[in-house]
């Protein structure tokens, strides 16, 4: 069992925690599929943070954060769908120069720090709400 501290900045399994990163580097591709193919009406003639990638990274990091705890594999999770969202958007939607120009796009835009913003809401929420539930004295399972 690791350290308290180490255990809130990678998770207390470690085995756990390499599952959600390989979830968070699968959701690149799904993310970009599901705009793709249907998702994209949506959007409108919006161009903000999507409600879609939103509500799955907080959702993600908060049942990661209650389950493990670990701010850096949430962080992960917030970055990965959102990291899909920003390649359809540069690449895809727009049609524009090569997939590298993307990606570069994708990494410097502004979402990721929402996505990193909400990430970390979401593992407030889940590690605070395993802390109560502990403290109230109720057995949660591993």
């Amino acid at each position: 069992m690791p350290s308290s501290g180490k255990s809130l900045v990678v998770g207390r399994h470690l085995d756990r925690s390499r599952q959600f990163l390989a979830v968070a580097l699968a959701l690149v591709p799904v993310t970009l599929g599901a705009y793709e193919l249907y998702l994209h009406s949506t959007l409108g003639c919006s161009f903000s943070f999507p409600f879609h990638v939103g509500l799955t990274v907080v959702g993600l990091t908060a049942f990661h954060a209650y389950r493990n705890d670990g701010l850096l594999v949430c962080w992960a999770l917030g970055v990965g769908p959102t990291f899909g969202f920003e390649l359809y958007f540069y690449v895809l939607a727009f049609g524009h120069r090569n997939l590298w120009w993307g990606v570069v796009n994708a990494v410097t835009n502004l979402s990721i720090v929402v996505a990193l913003v909400l990430a970390t809401v979401g593992f407030l929420g889940g590690a605070g709400l395993r802390r109560a539930v502990e403290f109230a004295g109720v057995r949660v399972p591993v």
